[in-house]
């Protein structure tokens, strides 16, 4: 409607060679606008299009409380995948859409685990494709027809905290800031150039800091002796360069009350 006004408006200017041009141009343009704008059924065929491109990558059920669960991982794209969405349903309807922190990556993966003895959770991952071999894992506890959050890991990273050091004979002192303890270990092992920068002269250290990474690795292992499915997470320990990777500190996580806590923390080297 407003495009037809616009027109008749323009029918009361001066005809000249320009005006009688533009004229045209403008009726066609607000005309154009007006159904684009207020049509309902172009709204409706932008939604369709944009569905088409939602494909199901992975399709997972269990049961829960006694009842079938089915999860359907879906997102759009081919290879790198965005707006990952994991929707979960109860005998064909629907109980709720999660959206993981990281919509985004590479693989996208999720599979029921039994962290707790007759409930499976629902485990998601996803790789987010950068040098570090970083990826996005999250745990989420299906009962009750609710979905609840029970595991991130940036939130990991965040509440277990380490710290690290270069100290005299060439040699590195991890803390585990939150046990209270530490971890000397001699890192002759170190690349030569690296070894070099760090302690130039007798084994002395230069001002070169440790790095410790947040958490880039999380996969589920079975605990034969407790019987249930646990975490293990992995992150890197690296100084000067990233290349430089020391080793990683892994810690094997149990589910507990309030979500899954430590009970064991290792630093491995690789050869």
């Amino acid at each position: 409607m407003r495009g037809i006004l616009f027109c008749k408006t323009l029918r009361n200017l001066r005809k000249t060679k320009h005006t009688d041009g533009m004229k045209k141009l403008f009726c066609v343009s607000a005309l154009l606008a007006a159904v684009w704008i207020g049509s309902a059924a172009g709204a409706g065929l932008c939604a369709r299009a944009y569905e088409v491109e939602r494909t199901v990558i992975s399709e997972k059920t269990a049961v829960i409380d006694g009842k079938p669960v089915e999860v359907r991982l879906s997102g759009v794209g081919k290879t790198y995948i965005t707006e990952i969405r994991l929707d979960v349903l109860q005998g064909g309807k629907p109980v709720c859409s999660i959206v993981p922190p990281n919509d985004f990556g590479f693989d996208p993966f999720i599979g029921f685990y039994e962290f707790s003895k007759g409930e499976p959770f629902l485990f998601y991952s996803a790789q987010s494709g950068g040098s570090g071999g970083y990826g996005f894992y999250n745990v989420y506890r299906l009962t009750g027809e609710k979905c609840r959050q029970v595991y991130d890991q940036a939130q990991d990273s965040a509440k277990n905290r380490f710290a690290g050091e270069f100290i005299d004979g060439c040699k590195m002192v991890l803390q585990n800031l939150n046990e209270k303890n530490s971890l000397t270990v001699d890192v002759g092992y170190m690349a030569s150039e690296f070894l070099k920068l760090i302690f130039p002269a007798d084994c002395r250290p230069a001002k070169q800091e440790i790095n410790i990474n947040d958490i880039s690795i999380v996969f589920p292992y079975f605990n034969s002796a407790m019987g249930v499915y646990q975490l293990s997470t992995y992150r890197s320990v690296t100084a000067v360069a990233e290349v430089n990777r020391l080793g990683y500190i892994s810690q094997n996580l149990e589910l507990a009350e309030g979500g899954f806590t430590p009970y064991f923390t290792n630093f491995l080297i690789g050869f």
